[in-house]
């Protein structure tokens, strides 16, 4: 079977299960067929076995003839799907590229579709996975100064079709404290792999995290962890609290498709009444996302982070007041 044919298949088949964790192999051959991918039994046994391979708990009720889904899908499943999407469209993009001249007429992409700084990303992830020191000549868009750094790289975020490298920042002198922080990677202008090991704990031992351990009594605190506290890459030292939105009911059918936060769950889904609630740390990000929805979110609790809401607003009508 061809590549992309393949990965189609697997695709199709993860989405017979969106909601359900039981389907019948009737439904997958359909789905198959109506989609001109390979659906004969053993087409489909294979492609299963592949995923299993992969994570997905799926297993054969042979008396009843269908699947099921044994368990809800773990973040590796997650991002393996995303990761077979983007598949899919890098052979998408391949196809377009391998077309006749012209064909571009037709397609009409946006600017940020393909972020600056992308060639770093093997450098960056080469570094990770051999626990090596990287050193980046960076721009800053506060000053367009030009900064050179040490950095132990952590990971890599991808977040509003920009990449990010999340890091600790190597102090530059003694009486200064390691940090970690988020570098574009659009305002890399040089990166090297450095010769140095990363030391074990690096993470663990900055004064931050050592601080968020004692406060919530655990041992460890993954960068993926820590990241997944907040929305997007800007910081916010506020505690992780809920924050409940009341959210224009025309608007629920695409916050429940595309969820603000991993933590996102409906409190109340009525005509008149969509509710969620989001457990994270309030910042500067959650502030954007529900500005940009002009008047269709409203906070209600907790009541400072409404109060900064409502700061904000009655600044911006200011503007047009004077």
């Amino acid at each position: 079977m061809p590549y992309h044919k393949k990965i189609k298949t697997y695709l199709h088949i993860l989405e017979k299960f969106s909601g359900i964790n039981r389907v019948n192999l009737n439904s997958i051959q359909h789905s198959l067929k109506c989609n001109y991918l390979p659906a004969s039994l053993s087409s489909i046994n294979r492609a299963i076995r592949e995923l299993r391979a992969m994570g997905y708990d799926i297993c054969w009720n042979a008396e009843e003839k269908y699947y099921t889904l044994e368990s809800s899908p773990n973040e590796n499943n997650k991002l393996l799907k995303g990761t077979l999407n983007l598949m899919v469209y890098a052979d998408f993009l391949k196809e377009i590229t391998e077309s006749p001249e012209g064909i571009l007429d037709y397609i009409d992409f946006d600017e940020k579709i393909v972020s600056k700084g992308a060639e770093y990303l093997k450098q960056i992830f080469d570094a990770i996975k051999t626990k090596k020191w990287l050193k980046i000549t960076y721009s800053n868009f506060r000053d367009d100064k030009l900064r050179k750094h040490k950095l132990a790289p952590l990971m890599i975020k991808e977040y509003n079709a920009r990449w990010y490298l999340f890091a600790v920042l190597k102090a530059p002198s003694c009486n200064k404290q390691d940090e970690a922080y988020f570098f574009g990677l659009d305002r890399i202008v040089k990166m090297a792999i450095l010769n140095d090991n990363v030391p074990e704990g690096v993470f663990q031992r900055l004064q931050s995290i050592q601080k968020l351990k004692k406060e919530n009594k655990q041992k460890e605190i993954s960068p993926k962890d820590w990241m997944r506290e907040f929305m997007g890459v800007i910081f916010s030292k506020e505690n992780v609290q809920e924050v409940i939105l009341k959210i224009e009911s025309s608007q629920a059918p695409y916050v429940k498709s595309q969820p603000w936060h991993h933590t996102q769950i409906v409190l109340a889904d009525e005509p008149d009444n969509f509710q969620i609630a989001l457990y994270l740390r309030p910042n500067e990000e959650l502030e954007y996302k529900i500005l940009s929805f002009s008047g269709r979110a409203e906070v209600i609790a907790p009541v400072t982070f409404r109060k900064k809401i409502i700061n904000t607003l009655e600044k911006a009508l200011r503007l047009y007041h004077e």
